[in-house]
């Protein structure tokens, strides 16, 4: 569910406080509970409203818990999703950057430092394979550098100059196939 949607569920403005989130779910809650309406058919559409109005409230329970959190932990908690964000994007270099913040600030947060020795190895295998591309660049050897630059774009299409390498490495090789016709 989308959170302005869940804003509306609960006849909330999307700027509504933590606090009259949770004032108005329980207001709705107590007023829709399916066991305060005797009659069957009011009975169904109340349990409906009800399990609306739950759904919207777990969409917006994020909003509610950060409320409640102290100004380090959500600092933290906002490092942590960055971190994950750039992780889930292969973006190695910068997920690591975020790990390693907050690992300095608290070393015991969540799964960080299981996150954050993946994005280190994954990072050192981006390395290693962007040093033999570069190698291989400087060889004139545009075939090996073309496939190790292809892997580093598997792994992170954004890291250092990838794109421009091989397209060089890419125009090279043409330039050699058309040549030597």
């Amino acid at each position: 569910m989308i959170a302005k949607d869940a804003y509306q569920i609960l006849g909330l403005p999307e700027n509504a406080s933590p606090r009259r989130i949770k004032e108005q779910y329980r207001c709705l809650v107590k007023r829709y509970h399916p066991d305060r309406w005797p009659d069957p058919a009011g009975r169904a559409k109340a349990a409906e409203t009800f399990r609306q109005i739950s759904d919207a409230y777990q969409t917006l329970l994020p909003v509610v818990r950060q409320a409640s959190l102290s100004l380090p932990e959500r600092q933290l908690a906002a490092l942590y999703e960055q971190g994950q964000a750039l992780y889930q994007q292969k973006k190695w270099t910068q997920a690591l950057a975020v790990f390693t913040q907050i690992i300095a600030i608290n070393p015991a947060y969540k799964d960080t430092l299981t996150l954050m020795r993946e994005a280190r190895r994954k990072h050192q295998k981006l390395l290693t394979l962007y040093n033999e591309a570069e190698q291989y660049l400087l060889q004139r050897q545009w075939s090996a550098a073309k496939e190790r630059l292809e892997q580093v774009a598997q792994y992170d299409p954004h890291y250092r100059e990838t794109s421009q390498n091989l397209k060089r490495a890419k125009r090279e090789l043409l330039r050699q196939g058309f040549l030597e016709r």
